[in-house]
């Protein structure tokens, strides 16, 4: 074992770290200006002890009561060192405490003519080397002038003890004071120089980090730009052709209106999805992303991961397969929105780089039913395949297996960092193992988790389960149109200034039954609803984008709120965070709804609020 490695060394190490912690010297030269001060200490506390000896044998109890009082307060400095974080005041401190003891000395063992009088030059020495250039010359004036009013003084009069010793013992006190202050700062430098050495290594180390980062960030946005503006060329492309609809068809190529709908609502559900990637990333970067925990079927997960993914398999001419093992949980308690999440994100990219050949999903139990175990789902492949080089990277955000993969295959690499991620918050972990050429196989487990077993309906029974919501969106057609017949009747005023969300909105609802009226801004909204209030008609509900010009929509409620109005008021908002949505809530908004609107979960909300303040679970209606 080398001696870097020893319990001593290491002990030693920890405690210099102790005095010197990252969270209060971030700045480097603070931190080697820190590193300096407790070198010194250090030193010195070798230095005091030593002649301490040699005052206690030459007889002058002063001279080692000074000593002893001076080393006492010396131990202070690393600790106040480590409270304040100002290494440049404890620097100079350190030099105004050698200082005073030399001056003590000197007082009491002959004056100018003492043996502690050549070790003043060693004051600006420190002095330089501790507390910097400025302060360096500072201390060489004091110690110019602290000699010159000991010489002074002498010259006036004043008697200064004489040291009991004889002229050869008074020139070793002088030399070997100076030699061991001479061998000390030299001695220090070169610490200085090892430590320097070591943080210069250290930031070199950081920069080639930081530009590796660079790159990886500067790869990441050229080919997220990519993805952002292939959907959106598609987008503005075919709804270009939709506005030439009058034009003869050979001119606009034969394209089918009802085609070009399908593509650009196909590319606008990409454009949502890197944008739920990059939000989902940074909230958990941000430590803001909650998991429940709630009971799931593993085999109704798979089965609806299957149905979503097979259109994208059957137009590769792949087979899509999975298989259950043998003793499979009939409900496992996770999180099945984004374990959901996570396998959606791995068969999604075993169907992308997989050419020929299938992509099969297994899922099997590891232990006994009734205890504690582990589900295993193990997506396998026969795609390209990843190299050992590879897979280092594989989970990193902002990255792919290589740039080529990125140019051929598209996508903004961020799903396996965020699965990777999800699968850590939710107590289980990824694993692959692949070659190139033959294809890949992925391993998903969630390791300890509870579950139940010949109770087939258990998770259904949950009242959160998101198996449901998940089949009315892949049924929108068909929701979509029980909830356009059910907001007849119910009045809404619709607080947006964008004139195109105006459009959307006001079109779905009114074709829902709903009568509708519009304002432009928080300000109008906030007229229009008192007034209607006051007349004895109120909205039955409104609602408030939050961001708009003169009165936002948060203002605007706080404002209604205020005033008594206790109708439904639900926010509209493009913002997806917790916090955002908790600030409309504490604004006095019954509930949030986030854009792009979702159809669905926009009439349920509606028809939820309306209800609830129909059959008198709301807030109840006193006009001002």
């Amino acid at each position: 074992m080398s001696c870097a490695g020893t319990p001593w060394t290491r002990a030693a190490r920890r405690s210099w770290e102790w005095f010197i912690p990252e969270s209060k010297f971030g700045n480097e030269q603070a931190r080697i200006r820190a590193n300096r001060v407790l070198s010194f200490c250090l030193a010195m506390g070798f230095w005091v002890p030593v002649f301490v000896a040699v005052y206690h044998v030459l007889d002058q109890p002063r001279a080692v009561q000074i000593l002893v009082v001076g080393g006492t307060l010396l131990t202070g400095i690393p600790l106040l060192l480590r409270a304040t974080g100002c290494p440049r005041l404890c620097a100079n401190l350190l030099v105004a405490l050698a200082a005073s003891v030399y001056t003590a000395l000197a007082l009491v063992t002959g004056g100018p003519t003492a043996p502690v009088g050549q070790w003043y030059v060693s004051l600006p020495v420190i002095a330089f080397l501790v507390a910097g250039l400025r302060w360096g010359i500072v201390w060489t004036a004091l110690t110019l002038a602290g000699v010159s009013v000991l010489f002074g003084a002498r010259e006036f009069g004043w008697h200064f003890a004489e040291v009991g010793v004889s002229p050869g013992g008074q020139r070793f006190l002088e030399w070997s004071g100076l030699a061991g202050i001479v061998a000390c700062i030299a001695a220090l430098t070169m610490v200085f120089k090892v430590i320097e050495r070591r943080y210069k290594a250290v930031l070199k180390l950081a920069l080639v980090r930081a530009e590796a980062a660079d790159r990886a960030k500067s790869e990441f946005l050229a080919n997220m730009s990519h993805e952002i503006r292939t959907p959106l060329t598609a987008i503005l492309g075919f709804t270009e052709l939709l506005l030439e609809g009058r034009k003869p068809a050979e001119e606009t190529g034969r394209i089918v209106p009802a085609d070009a709908l399908r593509t650009i609502h196909k590319n606008g559900q990409h454009l949502l999805q890197i944008i739920n990637d990059v939000l989902d990333l940074s909230k958990i970067e941000a430590g803001m992303l909650v998991v429940e925990r709630i009971w799931a079927s593993p085999r109704q997960l798979v089965e609806d991961v299957v149905s979503l993914m097979q259109v994208r398999a059957v137009e590769k001419g792949l087979r899509l397969e999975c298989s259950m093992g043998e003793g499979l949980p009939d409900a496992i308690e996770t999180d099945p929105t984004r374990l959901r999440q996570v396998l959606w994100n791995i068969v999604g990219n075993a169907i992308k780089f997989t050419e020929t050949g299938r992509v099969n999903i297994a899922t099997r139990w590891i232990g006994l039913p009734g205890e504690l175990g582990a589900v295993e789902f193990e997506v396998s492949d026969t795609g390209i395949g990843i190299s050992a080089d590879e897979l280092s990277r594989l989970f990193q955000p902002f990255s792919q297996a290589d740039t080529s993969t990125a140019r051929r295959y598209g996508g903004t690499g961020l799903g396996l960092a965020i699965s990777s991620r999800l699968m850590e918050m939710l107590g289980g972990s990824i694993s692959v193992v692949s070659e190139p050429g033959i294809g890949s196989r992925f391993s998903i487990r969630l390791s300890g988790v509870q579950t139940r077993f010949r109770n087939r309906e258990l998770w259904r029974a949950n009242a959160n389960s998101e198996e449901s919501q998940s089949a009315a969106s892949a049924s929108d057609s068909r929701t979509g149109s029980s909830a356009n017949a059910s907001l007849a009747g119910c009045r809404i005023l619709l607080a947006e200034d964008g004139p195109a969300n105006q459009r959307l909105v006001n079109h779905l609802l009114t074709r829902a039954g709903a009568e509708t009226a519009i304002a432009d801004n928080g300000q109008i909204a906030l007229e229009m609803a008192l007034s209607a209030w006051r007349a004895g008609s109120p909205f039955d509900v409104i609602l408030m984008d939050v961001q708009m010009p003169v009165l936002g929509g948060c203002e605007a409620t706080e404002q209604l709120r205020s005033r008594g109005y206790m109708r439904p008021v639900i926010a509209l908002t493009a913002h997806v965070l917790k916090t955002d949505h908790e600030k409309c809530l504490a604004a006095g908004c019954d509930d949030v709804c986030t854009k792009p609107i979702d159809r669905v979960a926009l009439f349920q909300t509606i028809q939820r609020q309306w209800r609830a303040a129909r059959t008198g679970l709301t807030r109840v209606v006193h006009p001002a």
